[in-house]
């Protein structure tokens, strides 16, 4: 791997290729803004090498989006460079990476982990199985997962938010729509 130090403008950024279903929020990226000018990059974003030599962002969207924020707004005339390690790794070793990395850093919700089973069964293939095997759970968990997807957005929200559990999701996810709506009320 090389490490590069990047102008943010100069990677290429696709947030559908980003394993969180909501994004960071505004305070959260300004939060990462401030701990780059306070105290450095920390961590470098991982990008991989795309057609015409371009990179592509794989993991690290918050920090890129804070020093994308730095450098448009917070301090235009005095811009920083990202520090990215480069990886060679098509889009599903990439995505499978981004995965992981939010799995282990916490921050995934189960809204999350939902979206995230079915892109890994729906667009690389994987089984139940490997998707369990890849999070080092059991099939079960990720068939709990599945049923957050039976779930309006709103209901949804509540859950990637911590204020519905998994498990009364699960149960509202059993009831006809106009039920659902007068349980989550």
């Amino acid at each position: 791997t090389d490490l590069l130090h990047v102008d943010p403008a100069e990677i290429a950024v696709d947030e559908s290729e980003n394993s969180r279903v909501q994004a960071h929020t505004e305070e959260e990226v300004l939060e990462m803004a401030e701990s780059l000018l306070k105290h450095g990059q920390l961590q470098p974003c991982v990008v991989s090498r795309i057609e015409g030599n371009r990179l592509r962002l794989s993991f690290g969207y918050r920090r890129w989006k804070a020093a994308h924020l730095i450098n448009t707004r917070l301090r235009p005339k005095d811009p920083i460079k990202l520090q990215c390690r480069v990886i060679d790794m098509n889009a599903r070793e990439a995505f499978l990476l981004n995965v992981i990395e939010n799995h282990h850093r916490k921050e995934s919700t189960p809204v999350d982990y939902a979206f995230q089973h079915r892109k890994m069964r729906e667009e690389f293939g994987m089984t139940d199985t490997e998707i369990a095997e890849h999070f080092h759970r059991s099939e079960a968990w990720v068939n709990q997962h599945r049923e957050l997807l039976k779930l309006d957005d709103e209901t949804r929200d509540l859950v990637s938010r911590g204020n519905l559990a998994v498990n009364a999701a699960k149960d509202v996810a059993k009831l006809p729509e106009n039920k659902r709506q007068e349980i989550i009320q």
